[in-house]
C-alpha cells in the first residue's frame, strides 16, 4: 500500500493530508464516540507527510489543512487550529528534520537529537509564556484573571466541597495543563507516524546513538520554580507564581524523559525487560507515584550521574 502510494505527486498527498487533518478533527463533532478517538490523531497526517516526504511537504499538507479550517469553519476554527496543532506540528518537524549542512552520514546530519527535543520544546513554551503573563498583566491582567475565575465557577456545582483557594490555583496551572495537552497529542502523533514509517521503510530519520543527549539544566529549573513559589508565601507576587508553578510542572517533563532513559538503562537488554520497561511506561500515566519516581530519578541524574555509571556496567 504505502510503496504504491510512492508513485504519487507529494503535492497531491499533501492536499489529500491536509484534507483527512480536517476529516480527523470533525470527527468528534460527528460520531460521538469513535470520533472522539479520530480527533485525538488528527495531525497523524501532517507528521506523516513530513517525516516520510519532508518537511516542505509537511508544511504544504500544514498549510492547506489551514485554509481548508477557514474556508469551511472560519477564522476561529483556524486560529485555534493553528494554535493548537499547526504551531506544534511546525515546531516538532523543524527539530526532526533540520539537518547539517556539508555532511556525508545521512543519519548523523540532523541538528537536533531527539531526546533533547522535549527541552527545546519546554523552553520555547516557558519563555512564550512568560512574555504572554507580563503582557497580561501590564495590560489589565487583575480583570483578565477575575474573568478567568469566574468562568470556572461555572462549570464547577456549586454543592461541590473546595478548599480554599482552588480556583486560584487552578488558574495558574492552566498554561501546565495546555502544554502538556499539547506536548502529549503532539508527540503521539509524531511517535505513530514515525513508527508507521519505520515499519515501512519511508522514513527519513531513525534513531541513533547520537540522539541519546539529554539536558541536566532542568533540575535547577525546578528547583528555582520552587524557590519562588515559597518567596511568594510572603510577597504577594500573583504573574510570578503563574510562571514559577509553570517552571515547575513543564521542567518535570524533559527530567521524565531522562528518567526514563536511566529505567532503560536498569533492565536487561532481553525481551522480558523491553517488556517491564513497557509496563513502567504504563504504570507513569496510569499511577501518580511510578511518574513521580521517574522524574525524581531524572532530578537526580545531574548530581549522581546514575547514566554513565550504568552505561559503564
Amino acid at each position: 500500500m504505502f510503496s504504491s502510494v510512492r508513485s504519487v505527486h507529494p503535492l497531491i498527498l499533501s492536499f489529500f493530508a491536509g484534507f483527512l487533518t480536517l476529516f480527523l478533527a470533525l470527527g468528534p463533532a460527528y460520531i460521538p464516540l469513535v470520533g472522539f478517538f479520530l480527533g485525538y490523531f488528527s495531525s497523524l497526517p501532517l507528521f506523516l507527510m513530513s517525516f516520510g516526504w519532508g518537511i516542505q511537504s509537511g508544511f504544504t499538507a500544514g498549510a492547506s489543512a489551514f485554509l481548508l479550517f477557514l474556508l469551511i469553519l472560519g477564522p476561529p476554527a483556524a486560529i485555534s487550529f493553528a494554535i493548537v496543532t499547526l504551531v506544534p506540528f511546525a515546531l516538532l518537524s523543524y527539530l526532526f528534520l533540520t539537518q547539517k549542512k556539508d555532511t556525508d552520514d545521512n543519519q548523523n546530519s540532523f541538528c537536533y537529537p531527539i531526546c533533547l527535543m522535549p527541552s527545546y520544546l519546554a523552553g520555547t513554551f516557558l519563555i512564550v509564556t512568560g512574555v504572554a503573563i507580563f503582557g497580561f498583566y501590564l495590560w489589565g491582567g487583575a480583570d483578565l484573571r477575575q474573568s478567568v475565575a469566574h468562568q470556572l465557577e461555572q462549570f464547577i456545582p456549586p454543592n461541590l466541597p473546595m478548599e480554599k483557594g482552588f480556583i486560584e490555583n487552578l488558574i495558574d496551572l492552566i498554561p501546565s495543563f495546555f502544554f502538556l495537552s499539547l506536548l502529549a497529542v503532539n508527540v503521539a502523533n509524531a511517535w505513530v507516524a514515525e513508527k508507521i514509517l519505520v515499519t515501512h521503510k519511508m522514513a527519513i530519520r531513525s534513531v541513533t546513538e547520537g540522539d541519546l543527549v539529554f539536558s541536566r539544566v532542568w533540575d535547577t529549573v525546578v528547583v528555582g520554580g520552587g524557590l519562588i513559589i515559597l518567596l511568594g508565601r510572603y510577597w504577594p507576587m500573583p504573574h510570578l507564581i503563574v510562571i514559577a508553578k509553570t517552571m515547575v510542572v513543564v521542567g518535570c517533563v524533559p527530567l521524565f524523559i531522562l528518567g526514563l532513559r536511566i529505567c532503560y538503562l536498569v533492565y536487561p537488554k532481553t525481551k522480558q525487560g523491553s517488556m517491564w520497561f513497557n509496563l513502567t511506561i504504563l504504570l507513569a500515566f496510569v499511577l501518580v507515584w511510578p511518574l513521580l519516581v521517574i522524574v525524581l530519578l531524572g532530578f537526580i541524574e545531574p548530581c549522581y550521574g546514575l547514566t554513565r555509571r550504568l552505561t559503564q556496567k
